[in-house]
């Protein structure tokens, strides 16, 4: 297997526990990356002191002096590695936690595929080793094409376990920061798969470390302190819809849902109501720049 300069980018806020998981999992791969990258987005924690006084020469740790969200953190994660020199960027949420052979298994896909790919996906499972729903990834329409290499061609992925190439993230720039939350993932990957293909690689699995195994979900959602994020996942998906060509499609889907919404909710029920055509109505504007790195 040709030797590739891998750096493992992992982003994290206020969740030291799952970080150590992550970072140990990281550490005992297999194959392990030449380079790992911890992005703090400064945790209010203790994440700080912990780097502090556990000084690990494999670990480079960063801390930023504000909140800018997963996709921030991304931004300047995938920045800093490009920055530092690297082939690879193997890029994940703190509460990933990679089965030993996940990264080996991801650049066996890359020597199959012989590079001609835009990201690879790892098999998300949850902790009793069910498909993590959140994380199921649409096929294309020639998903088959290298089914017997072991992978599925995919429109999108997560950043729960992917595998970047600089050479790309220099071509097209780097996740957009002004996302702030929720969608940032789904935009990079599908702007990487306008150059190469994207694949799904089952044999790469990692733990999805989330509290439940389902989507977020506005309607169902009942805890007060998340609901404003609902706000990005409707004014970031709305972008990306427009982006692609199909704005106006998803304005009609989102209409219907505000009238579910409306019927089935039962708590929050207005609050709901005004967050979804706030973020709708941002969405119809929203414009972030992408910020390029050399």
């Amino acid at each position: 297997m040709n030797h590739k300069h891998v750096t493992a980018v992992i982003v994290t806020y206020n969740r030291l526990d799952w970080l150590k998981q992550c970072l140990m999992s990281v550490k005992n791969q297999t194959r392990k990356p030449d380079r790992i990258l911890v992005i703090d987005n400064a945790s209010t924690d203790g994440t700080d002191k912990y780097f502090e006084t556990e000084k690990d020469d494999q670990v480079t740790y960063i801390r930023k002096i504000q909140n800018t969200g997963g996709a921030g953190g991304f931004n300047y994660g995938l920045r800093k590695a490009v920055e530092l020199g690297t082939d690879y960027e193997w890029i994940m949420d703190d509460d990933t936690i990679p089965t030993q052979t996940a990264l080996e298994e991801l650049l066996v896909s890359d020597e199959r595929l012989q590079g001609n790919w835009s990201f690879l996906a790892s098999n998300v499972r949850w902790q009793d080793n069910t498909p993590a729903v959140m994380n199921q990834l649409q096929t294309s329409d020639t998903w088959a094409t290298h089914v017997d290499k072991g992978v599925i061609e995919v429109q999108s992925g997560t950043f729960v376990s992917i595998l970047v190439k600089t050479q790309l993230v220099k071509q097209i720039g780097l996740p957009i920061s002004d996302f702030f939350i929720w969608g940032d993932d789904t935009e990079y990957t599908l702007r990487l798969a306008q150059i190469q293909p994207g694949y799904f690689v089952s044999n790469s699995i990692v733990i999805h470390e989330i509290m439940v195994n389902e989507r977020n979900d506005i309607i169902s959602e009942n805890n007060k302190l998340r609901l404003k994020r609902y706000f990005y996942s409707m004014r970031n998906s709305f972008y990306i819809a427009r982006r692609e060509g199909k704005g106006g499609i998803y304005f009609i889907k989102k209409v219907i849902l505000s009238f579910s919404l409306i019927k089935n909710t039962k708590k929050y029920k207005w609050r709901k109501f005004s967050i979804l055509y706030k973020g709708l109505f941002a969405g119809m504007f929203f414009n972030p720049k992408i910020e390029k790195v050399e």
